[in-house]
């Protein structure tokens, strides 16, 4: 069942108008179109030898929402403050995020408002208002995001105040060899992760896989010291971003950050989580130990 929609304008004014309630806010959601999957266009060739078409990519195109509602007047509520919170809430060339609610999901999206055409001359008043979101998938807003991954060479094993052994040693940590993971990702889209690599030591030519999707990066010390002038060192933090139209490769030392997207393989495939498990990996040529890595990620949604 559809709960409710939020609207949060581009000044971070917001308003929630439930769908079984529309006396609380003066406004009558009674429809909206946009919200399930965005169409796809695909390109086909043909060939004169084999029947039909081949397929040679494709692409979703943004989404576009629109949004039908009425509006309610009450001794709370007249219809000039009505109509008008609409340009505030809904400007036009202005973006917003939208966030819709049912009982399964909480998701979200950012777009710009195309048109809000008020029906003033009506017998019942109200907006029709269409905004179109670059983005045409909708991101998890339920505040419960995919689980981060944190990889370590040092397993937490504590056991105080007590001696845990026969020996009398008390044990506060293992050292582990595992440097691979497995995550269910439950988005319905590939998504760009967020990847932390914390030295606490010396490394030479960190990479990353995604083992499943054949998919990894590999970053060359090499090549990193001749842009910084000096090798990395403990307290250095390589952090990566593959998200797409955002991705990069920087160093932090010191408080500064520094691009070293250069020092990358030319060949890097950049890993992201793909619907399903995804095998996550990081190795080392050397110093693999003196890594901690987190890898984090949206969820992201074809339809509410």
């Amino acid at each position: 069942m559809f709960k409710s929609m939020t609207v949060v304008n581009d000044h971070n004014e917001s308003l929630t108008i439930e769908i079984a309630k529309p006396f609380v806010t003066g406004y009558n959601i009674t429809a909206i179109d946009g919200l399930g999957p965005v169409t796809a266009t695909l390109w086909h060739s043909e060939s004169a030898t084999s029947d039909g078409y081949h397929y040679n990519g494709g692409r979703r195109e943004a989404r576009t929402i629109t949004i039908t509602m009425l509006y309610m007047p009450d001794e709370r509520h007249d219809i000039e403050t009505l109509r008008h919170q609409t340009y505030r809430l809904f400007g036009t060339n202005r973006e917003i995020e939208l966030i819709f609610e049912n009982d399964s999901r909480r998701v979200g999206t950012k777009g710009h408002v195309e048109s809000n055409e008020i029906a003033i001359f009506e017998e019942q008043e109200g907006s029709s208002i269409t905004v179109v979101c670059e983005d045409p998938w909708f991101y998890d807003a339920s505040g419960n995001p995919t689980p981060s991954l944190e990889f370590s060479s040092v397993e937490g094993g504590f056991i105080f105040p007590f001696p845990s052994r026969e020996d009398g040693m008390i044990t506060f940590g293992e050292i582990s060899t595992t440097h691979s993971d497995i995550v269910e990702y439950a988005g319905e889209a590939e998504v760009g992760l967020l990847i932390t690599i914390e030295c606490n030591g010396a490394i030479r030519n960190p990479a990353i896989y995604n083992e499943d999707w054949d998919q990894s990066i590999i970053i060359y010390t090499d090549k990193v010291e001749a842009i910084l002038g000096s090798p990395i060192r403990a307290q250095d933090a390589i952090l990566i971003s593959s998200v797409e139209g955002n991705r990069y490769v920087r160093l932090r030392r010191d408080g500064v950050g520094y691009n070293i997207l250069n020092a990358v393989d030319r060949s890097v495939v950049w890993p992201t989580y793909h619907p399903g498990a995804n095998t996550i990996t990081y190795l080392a040529d050397e110093g693999v130990d003196n890594i901690v890595m987190t890898v984090e990620a949206q969820t992201l949604y074809a339809g509410v």
